[in-house]
């Protein structure tokens, strides 16, 4: 069950991380942040795949579950919001 709420709500949030990213300067190239993008989507979801497992197995509780990684990309979103 949080697999199906986490999922919409992890991508409405990287989808506000990647608009953040693509926001460059007059002189930055355009794909200057990309790598960056690409970076955050593989480590958000590899982290999903962690927490699945880690409560399939029962190594971490059922709640806060999936639901670890929502505040962490909220963070995130805050952090890169403040950044010029």
């Amino acid at each position: 069950a949080q697999w199906r709420t986490t999922m919409p709500i992890v991508t409405f949030l990287i989808g506000l991380i990647a608009i953040r990213l693509g926001h460059v300067r007059p002189l930055q190239s355009t794909y200057a942040r990309l790598g960056i993008g690409i970076g955050i989507y593989v480590l958000v979801f590899n982290l999903i795949n962690l927490l699945t497992s880690a409560v399939e197995r029962g190594q971490m509780p059922a709640w806060p579950g999936l639901y670890v990684i929502v505040p962490v990309l909220l963070v995130v979103y805050v952090i890169m919001s403040r950044m010029p």
